[in-house]
């Protein structure tokens, strides 16, 4: 709470070391759950209030961990890219939005588009190396949910954040409300 009572920008976490004098290994991967679990939790209780996290590692095998888990609680910006593309008018930020699994079309419904299934925007394009991509122009400062749907049903992308509404269904999120995360 340090963070928000003195209105820190940026913050850096010492990763648990797993491997410490006299205690057993506590497990690389539940060490780094337990670390980007509460930093998630934090950030959505907190929107805003960060631009950088670090999480400071003491292996290179414990950083590994972290860029393998870090998708799940943090967008990609591979598949999530905040691209160099100019934005439209009023908006901040360009995001491309990627599905890559196998299928015939693809439409990208959320927050920013009020969840509307004939939205003119909400398909997807196939790109030539066979993935779906969709760019939407979002306002920083935002915490989006958003879901796929394909043929009919609804998917989320299990390598993405994930959040539960207020209705009990789970998103996909990306959260703009903090400018970088950092491993």
């Amino acid at each position: 709470e340090r963070v928000s009572s003195e209105r820190l920008r940026s913050v850096a976490f010492p990763c648990i070391f797993t491997s410490a004098v006299g205690n057993p290994p506590f497990q690389m991967k539940d060490a780094a759950r337990i670390a980007l679990e509460t930093v998630r939790r934090w950030v959505d209780k907190h929107p805003g209030e960060l631009d950088c996290v670090v999480f400071a590692t003491h292996e290179q095998e414990e950083e590994a961990v972290y860029v393998r888990l870090l998708p799940r609680w943090f967008p990609r910006l591979a598949d999530l890219a905040l691209s160099p593309k100019d934005p439209l008018p009023g908006y901040d930020i360009v995001v491309t939005f990627v599905w890559s699994e196998s299928c015939d079309n693809v439409k990208l419904l959320g927050s920013f588009n009020q969840w509307d299934v004939n939205h003119d925007h909400a398909n997807m394009i196939r790109a030539p190396n066979g993935t779906f991509q969709k760019d939407w122009h979002l306002h920083p400062g935002v915490m989006y949910e958003y879901k796929f749907l394909v043929g009919g049903h609804w998917h989320l992308r299990s390598d993405q954040p994930m959040k539960q509404d207020a209705s009990g269904n789970w998103n996909n999120v990306i959260d703009l409300s903090s400018r970088s995360i950092v491993v």
